[in-house]
């Protein structure tokens, strides 16, 4: 089976007010992932329609205009210090006014979003070890679009190769080589 928008780690352009910018590639996530969760903004109407004899009916009708897309960057587990670092760039980068473009996965990058940091707040502690420890733990960062995103822009990783079916989908008991 196929997957959507690619597999790789994420990287974070940040932009100056010049236009110049930097790429920041930070590591693949923890088990919880690079997750993306989509707000549909739409605009929606309840409309009260009445006959002649007094009966009414509300009808919904709404219009989507777009949607919102957020990260949830998953570094509960671990986390090196010089991803932290990358980490204390990208924030910093916009703290000073500067612009943060995302790509959530390397391996499509043409999957780019102009985005801000969602969440307001995050932890770091250090993983067990005390001063023997390797790593960090605790931060899930969280970012959002910018601007309403017309499209999902979503596409299927071509590397997956096609399948049978009038829609790609293995043969039922197909085995997987």
């Amino acid at each position: 089976m196929g997957i959507i928008n690619g597999y790789k780690n994420p990287v974070f352009r940040l932009i100056n007010k010049t236009g110049g910018y930097i790429n920041v590639e930070l590591p693949l996530t923890n088990s919880g992932g690079l997750v993306e969760d989509y707000e549909i903004v739409k605009i929606k109407h309840d409309l009260l329609q009445t006959d002649s004899e007094g009966n009414y009916n509300i009808k919904t009708v709404q219009k989507i205009l777009g949607y919102r897309i957020f990260w949830t960057l998953h570094y509960n587990e671990f986390i090196t210090g010089e991803s932290l670092l990358l980490i204390q760039q990208i924030i910093e980068h916009e703290k000073s006014g500067g612009k943060i473009m995302l790509i959530p996965r390397l391996d499509y990058e043409a999957r780019g979003f102009e985005v801000y940091t969602s969440m307001d707040n995050f932890s770091l502690g250090l993983r067990r070890g005390g001063a023997k420890a390797k790593f960090h733990r605790l931060p899930v960062l969280r970012f959002a679009t910018v601007n309403i995103e017309p499209d999902l822009k979503w596409t299927l990783d071509p590397a997956a190769g096609t399948y049978g079916g009038e829609h790609k989908l293995p043969y039922t008991g197909e085995k997987n080589n």
